[in-house]
């Protein structure tokens, strides 16, 4: 993929697509935007597909984790795509439009832009993502429920509705995740978790999602990638004027769509050093939600038989060679999280 990016990037073929685009739209650049980002992402997509296709069935077949036949799995994809290529273009072509908009205060206005879309996809996915790969169902009434209404109370979070999903006719992994904003706050529990876990781990896992609530670290997620955007949009504007300087024709202008895969090249250098201070304050709301978890249930018990389902669901590696997983993991690995459990229980006999 980076071979591909260096050649549109460099060789002027995506500065030639856009210049044609642009005389099929008659110079009407949001439209412009939408249709290139539409063709590079279906261009992205069939590239990919290969690779798609070995890491995302062949392997999750070969490791016992896929429900899907060949056909359920390019429905999948084509879905996934369609959710792409419907949202993507029309995100990016807006963004594209304010920086172009305005001239001298593009950096904010894109970047308040930026935040308003995140604010809103956060509070729509539920209803119009959510439905396109799963059918929600109502958790029925019963010892489940009351206990999960009872943990919700006890953490003062007020939770709208209950739902379970059928993930099994995807996979057979497990999870459970919380999403919401002001009143309406929902819980969905994979109906795989349903099957191989106890009431008494599932309180855990939800003891984990809502401390992630009570701790605030959706809004800190969404405020910290606000400010990534912003100075990755001063970062690039800095790389453009090098270029003007230079007199270079790899850009038609700052805000032309055909600059996004010299951009990517950029972004993809500075993931090199982002993605590892990124991942360090995953791992540690990840460990500050276990705790919390640990604190509201009292379950210890629960809690590390919880971890060890997990590290056996996902055949995950148990202690991994600690820069892989500084760089890599997003949760702490499987022996950290049960070594907190046991610390907790030390300091709480």
């Amino acid at each position: 993929m980076a071979g591909v990016l260096l050649w549109l990037a460099f060789s002027g073929v995506s500065q030639r697509i856009e210049k044609s685009i642009s005389s099929f739209t008659r110079q009407r650049n949001f439209l412009t935007a939408t249709l290139l980002l539409i063709l590079l992402i279906s261009f992205i997509q069939v590239l990919s597909l290969p690779f798609s296709y070995y890491f995302g069935f062949h392997l999750e077949h070969k490791f016992g984790f896929s429900n899907l036949d060949v056909p359920g799995w390019f429905l999948l994809q084509g879905k996934s795509y369609l959710v792409s290529v419907i949202f993507v273009p029309l995100v990016g072509a807006f963004l594209l439009w304010l920086i172009d908009k305005f001239q001298k205060s593009w950096a904010i206005v894109a970047t308040v832009g930026f935040l308003l879309i995140q604010l809103a996809t956060s509070y729509l996915q539920p209803y119009l993502i959510l439905p396109i790969f799963f059918e929600p169902q109502p958790l029925e009434a019963g010892s489940l429920r009351s206990k999960i209404e009872n943990l919700a109370e006890k953490t003062a979070v007020k939770v709208d509705k209950i739902f379970t999903i059928d993930a099994s006719r995807y996979s057979k992994h497990t999870n459970a995740f919380f999403t919401g904003w002001g009143r309406e706050k929902r819980i969905y529990l994979f109906d795989t978790l349903l099957k191989k876990n106890s009431e008494a781990e599932i309180i855990s896992i939800l003891g984990h999602e809502l401390g992630h609530s009570k701790l605030h670290h959706v809004p800190m997620g969404i405020a910290l990638s606000t400010v990534s955007f912003f100075l990755t949009l001063l970062l690039l504007k800095l790389f453009y004027r090098m270029l003007e300087k230079d007199q270079s024709r790899l850009l038609l202008r700052f805000s032309a769509v055909s600059s996004l895969p010299l951009y990517s090249i950029i972004l993809a250098l500075v993931s090199l050093i982002t993605t590892p201070l990124l991942s360090g304050l995953s791992r540690y709301n990840e460990g500050q939600a276990d705790q919390y978890a640990l604190e509201i249930t009292g379950d210890v018990k629960a809690y590390i038989s919880t971890e060890k389902k997990l590290a056996i669901d996902n055949k995950s590696r148990l202690d991994p060679h600690p820069v892989y997983a500084w760089f890599n993991y997003s949760h702490p690995p499987a022996l950290q999280r049960i070594k907190r459990g046991l610390e907790f229980a030390s300091k709480n006999k």
